[in-house]
């Protein structure tokens, strides 16, 4: 079970913060918050600053930190040609909620927050496994909260292969990189008898290899 939560913040103007819900020792890690000082979990976008009395603090790896550096807009790595799909979104953060235009209609989005489960592949790279995921509420809402902010989004597909069930996908905003996974299913992840979670042979290889194309991974 997480040990924290995203909620609307009891600050007025302050909008979504991230809060405990469960004791953390001193100098334990909350989880992973940015990656080229990017966001690039709930953790990095809601998680709020008080310079004069922080209860966290945010510490540098400089082994994730020197295996990611190379995503930014300066790589030298054409990714382009593992390009299989752009599409945009638009996001709309308000008091009441988060919302997407869909075909001119607005639909509110629930965010469903899963377990994430940590799996090590190739002796040395550890993968954070986040089954979370946006539930779209079915009937469109009519009107758009007077607070808000929108967010225009840039969403590009990259396969390996494009016969490949993996996906890895950037998401964009104003031209900068906001978050970036990749997509597996359920089927490619099992548990142990030890109850170790594990990804099959093939998910590995490809990962592995779409990480050593883009120079992300040594």
């Amino acid at each position: 079970m997480k040990k924290y939560i995203t909620k609307q913040s009891g600050i007025k103007g302050a909008g979504k913060g991230l809060f405990t819900n469960a004791p953390f020792k001193k100098g334990e890690v909350i989880g992973l918050a940015h990656v080229n000082d990017q966001p690039a979990s709930e953790i990095g976008r809601n998680h709020n600053h008080n310079e004069k009395n922080p209860t966290a603090y945010s510490k540098k790896n400089g082994n994730k930190t020197g295996k990611t550096d190379k995503i930014d807009k300066t790589s030298t790595v054409d990714i382009s040609k593992y390009l299989v799909n752009e599409s945009n979104k638009i996001i709309i953060y308000s008091s009441s909620g988060i919302f997407e235009m869909i075909n001119n209609g607005l639909f509110q989005l629930y965010p469903v927050d899963k377990h994430i489960k940590e799996v090590t592949i190739n002796n040395n790279l550890k993968l954070l496994l986040d089954g979370s995921y946006m539930k779209r509420h079915d009937t469109a809402s009519y009107q758009i909260p007077y607070n808000h902010n929108i967010k225009y989004k840039t969403i590009r597909t990259y396969k390996n292969d494009i016969k490949s069930n993996i996906k890895f996908i950037i998401e964009m905003e104003n031209e900068s990189i906001y978050d970036f996974y990749m997509l597996i299913t359920s089927a490619d992840i099992t548990n142990s008898e030890s109850k170790k979670t594990e990804l099959n042979n093939f998910v590995k290889d490809e990962v592995l290899s779409f990480l050593l194309r883009l120079n992300l991974y040594r």
